[in-house]
């Protein structure tokens, strides 16, 4: 079988890699326009569900967070360059509220969620000595496993595996 993936970007590069290595001919076409996602975008990884996302999302989120980590480990591996690197990150809240904790905690003890690492409420100005730039009032939550990648690397080393 052959595949053409038309686009790019970290989705289209994403492709042919996997296509590539199930030993698919694969070729991929790109406009090259100005202004790509992958370039522009600023590279927080956050696979985890939202309260208001649909029961099928919750499942492919599932499937993302254990399979991002792996995939930029493999590509590790292989020698390329992806920019991945797990950071931590916060959700804030001026209003003193939750920030979404329970929610968070209750994911983090779940298997399917186990690369969220520790979630921790953070009280009001807490927030602050991670982040100092944020109003001194701003609660919030911490998420240990969120990460953040550099998409025109990531997108390159997803090329660059798929056409060895």
């Amino acid at each position: 079988m052959d595949v053409i993936v038309v686009g790019g970007g970290i989705v289209g590069a994403s492709a042919a890699f996997h296509l590539t290595k199930k030993g698919v001919s694969t070729a991929l076409v790109d406009a090259s326009h100005l202004g790509q996602a992958s370039a522009a975008g600023s590279g927080i990884v956050f696979p985890w569900p939202f309260p208001w996302d649909a029961p099928p999302v919750w499942d492919f989120k599932a499937r993302a967070a254990a399979h991002y980590p792996e995939l930029m480990a493999e590509l590790a591996e292989d020698g390329q360059v992806t920019g991945y690197e797990v950071v931590g990150g916060m959700s804030v809240d001026r209003e003193g509220g939750d920030a979404g904790f329970e929610l968070l905690r209750t994911l983090s003890e779940c298997p399917e969620f186990a690369t969220m690492g520790r979630v921790e409420r953070l009280a009001e100005g807490e927030p602050r000595r991670h982040f100092p730039l944020l109003p001194e009032p701003y609660a919030g939550v911490r998420v240990e496993g969120m990460a953040r990648t550099d998409g025109r690397r990531a997108r390159s080393a997803l090329f660059n595996a798929a056409g060895e």
